[in-house]
């Protein structure tokens, strides 16, 4: 069976809106698997010595964001590195 073709979504909203009203499978074969390599970014481990009460701190923060703590330490590091580069 031919599948249908995929329309152009103007935004993330109209998406949400067509699938909550079509059928995945009308539009992607199911039975014809495809071979995919994702390729994960390496990372090198870095040791920071930290004070227990502010990596306690960050934690809480992180908890609290529903968020594991060594990303979101990661993410604050690129972002302030991105930021001092400019």
């Amino acid at each position: 069976m031919k599948k249908k073709d995929m329309p152009e979504f103007r935004s993330l909203q109209d998406e949400s809106e067509f699938w909550d009203e079509e059928a995945v499978t009308d539009y992607f074969d199911f039975d014809n698997p495809v071979d995919v390599e994702i390729r994960i970014p390496k990372k090198i481990m870095v040791s920071l010595r930290m004070e227990p009460e502010l990596i306690a701190e960050i934690k809480k923060l992180a908890a609290l964001r529903k968020k594991r703590y060594q990303p979101m330490i990661r993410e604050w590091i690129k972002e302030s590195y991105l930021r001092e580069s400019r």
